[in-house]
């Protein structure tokens, strides 16, 4: 159904073939190096609107040794690299300690962009929690 008047020119991005997508990483895992949990690439003759965005690490148990732990959201243009758009991260060994960002309406992606996440725990044993999100939605140029 269309939310706007056909004779008022080129219609919202809502109303062009809208499609939603979240994008979610959720685990409870011991200490990796940085790694990249998803990936989202904005098709050919799309765009896609970046809503919101979350970045969450929790300690779950201590570490033998603790180190930086870092949980984050990134968009860039395809392969020209990467930015950090939200990063959450901490250095204790207590548990329960924890960091989240939460960040709305980010950016509009041309086709070819993308949005990706990554964690890594520098930590020695021990678990840590991450969950990252990206609500996405996607339309036609």
């Amino acid at each position: 159904m269309r939310l706007t008047n056909v004779f008022s020119g080129r219609p919202s991005y809502y109303d062009r073939t809208p499609l939603d997508s979240v994008q979610t990483y959720s685990q409870t895992i011991a200490p990796t190096l940085d790694t990249v949990r998803w990936t989202y690439t904005v098709p050919s003759l799309r765009k896609a609107y970046v809503e919101s965005v979350l970045a969450a690490t929790y300690r779950v148990t201590a570490a033998t040794t603790a180190a930086l732990v870092r949980s984050y959201v990134a968009i860039g243009p395809g392969a020209a690299g990467f930015g950090d758009i939200v990063l959450a991260l901490f250095n204790s060994n207590n548990i329960s300690a924890a960091d989240q960002r939460i960040v709305g309406g980010i950016a509009i992606l041309v086709a070819g962009d993308a949005i990706r996440t990554a964690t890594a725990d520098a930590s020695t044993a021990g678990t840590v929690a991450f969950d990252n999100t990206a609500k996405i939605t996607e339309f036609d140029v």
